[in-house]
């Protein structure tokens, strides 16, 4: 069982908004504005306003991309969409070119429905997720978060949801306080494939006492691991 790290960006100030609280004040206008950026969401809003602003990160190495959609009222989140683009893997592509895309995206709703951490997920008030097969090449994931229902607290403790928060830190980087929070992931990889990764020098096999001194040696040198790496040990 190996685990993996993931750190979701637009999660960073979901927390820090009062998402249990609904609003108070009159009603307001909205308006959308689209953004080719990563920055924090909350400069310039204004106290009564809902806003609603779309963030489309740039695409990875393997064409995957990530958009997202935040919807907030002065300093109050109140609703964020992940829209995940992703290529789909070689035993998908084969399964599609056998069955064809309308059979495909029915075995992933039926799979889904088996995967008892997605179902428990899907129970949360205030949570939504669906996948959808875009073509022979391309699946589409969309996960909603409305944080005018949904329990974050409870939602945290969800296996699919799982968290890892830590305490809001000034960061130097964005001048701005900043609340990280970590999706943890264990995966099942055959050690076949797992013995192909490793011969790879982009991925390596670290002990945890070298994670837990954040850094280990290879062919002699010093490699630097990421702080966060902590929480998988």
């Amino acid at each position: 069982m190996k685990k993996i790290l993931i750190t979701s960006f637009a999660l960073l100030f979901l927390l820090a908004g009062c998402g249990q609280k609904k609003a108070t004040t009159a009603s307001s206008s909205s308006k959308s504005e689209t953004l080719q950026s990563t920055l924090p969401v909350l400069e310039n809003a204004e106290k009564n306003t809902v806003v609603t602003k779309t963030f489309m990160l740039p695409k990875s190495t393997d064409g995957s991309q990530q958009i997202q959609k935040v919807t907030y009222k002065g300093k109050q989140f109140l609703s964020l969409t992940i829209i995940q683009k992703r290529p789909v893997t070689d035993e998908l592509k084969a399964f599609v070119t056998e069955h064809g895309v309308e059979a495909t995206q029915k075995a992933l709703i039926e799979a889904e429905g088996k995967d008892t951490s997605i179902q428990e997920a899907r129970k949360l008030p205030g949570f939504t997720l669906e996948t959808k097969l875009l073509s022979e090449t391309e699946i589409q994931t969309t996960t909603t978060y409305d944080f005018q229902v949904l329990d974050i607290k409870k939602a945290s403790q969800v296996e699919y949801l799982k968290t890892v928060k830590e305490p809001i830190t000034f960061s130097t980087h964005f001048q701005m306080d900043e609340l990280k929070i970590f999706e943890i992931f264990e995966v099942k990889i055959p050690k076949e494939i797992l013995d192909d990764v490793l011969k790879s020098e982009h991925y390596f096999s670290v002990k945890a006492e070298d994670i837990e001194k954040f850094c280990f040696t290879k062919d002699g040198l010093s490699k630097k691991i990421s702080a966060t790496a902590r929480y998988i040990v």
